[in-house]
């Protein structure tokens, strides 16, 4: 990717015409081309959650499994775009300090979900990531 920006902006001329013709036809292939590849493995990162919600959840607790992550996705959207904006124009304009915000939130949620979320039953030294798969087969 960065070196698809710096190939892109070497020979770059802010002029009306450049803005009206676009990239050059090469490197838009080749930045559509590389799109489409992540696209591949996003689409599955995208569906594996809601994949496993559905299959760990009870017959009758799958819509309730999937409301919930759902929540659990936009609840944090909704806050970063409501907090994002006031952050940066706080501390210069940089996306940094939202980016610290981030880490500090997510961080402090790991060690919540350490702690609060409850053990399996019968799976000494494994985590319920693991003892959920196990169970499944």
């Amino acid at each position: 990717m960065v070196i698809l920006g710096l190939v892109s902006t070497k020979g770059y001329n802010a002029s009306f015409t450049a803005g009206l013709s676009g990239p050059d036809p090469k490197l838009r292939v080749i930045a559509l081309s590389l799109f489409a590849l992540i696209g591949i493995p996003q689409a599955v990162l995208f569906s594996v959650p809601w994949a496993v919600a559905s299959k760990v959840a009870d017959d009758r607790g799958q819509g309730l499994a999937i409301g919930v992550l759902n929540i659990a996705i936009i609840v944090p959207q909704l806050i970063i775009v409501l907090t994002a904006g006031p952050i940066d124009k706080a501390f210069g304009k940089g996306n940094t300090p939202a980016f610290g915000v981030g880490c500090a939130f997510a961080f402090i949620c790991a060690v919540l979900a350490l702690i609060l979320l409850p053990k399996t039953r019968g799976t000494r030294g494994t985590s319920n990531a693991t003892a959920m798969a196990s169970r499944e087969r």
